[in-house]
């Protein structure tokens, strides 16, 4: 596969994207609340980390620059600011865990 090196992604667990649902609804918050994990990885990052924990051939994953296929811009970061989570007591999730949760790895 031929993942980004330098296009970022923050993916949120789905487990912890219902609960914030569920905990917006039950309190009735209004406004927009960001759901974001600690920081951004790379997608050659999570490729590399989901090769390695399938046990894969870290070879097959071959990153590439978004500008190899004519793109011209790329997100520097895609976390945002999350800090209303606090309000409904929670924390940013960590980023490997929820690849782990996801993909269910070991």
């Amino acid at each position: 596969i031929h993942p980004f090196c330098d296009m970022v992604i923050a993916p949120v667990p789905i487990k912890f994207a219902v609960l914030v649902l569920r905990e917006v609804a039950v309190r009735q918050v209004r406004g927009i609340i960001q759901v974001s994990t600690k920081r951004d990885i790379t997608y050659a990052d999570l490729a590399h980390y989901i090769a390695l924990k399938l046990g894969s051939d870290q070879k097959l994953v071959q990153p590439i620059s978004y500008r190899n296929i004519g793109l011209t811009y790329a997100q520097r970061n895609t976390s945002l600011d999350s800090s209303r989570l606090s309000e409904l007591g929670m924390l940013l999730p960590d980023i490997w865990k929820g690849v782990d949760e996801t993909f269910r790895l070991r």
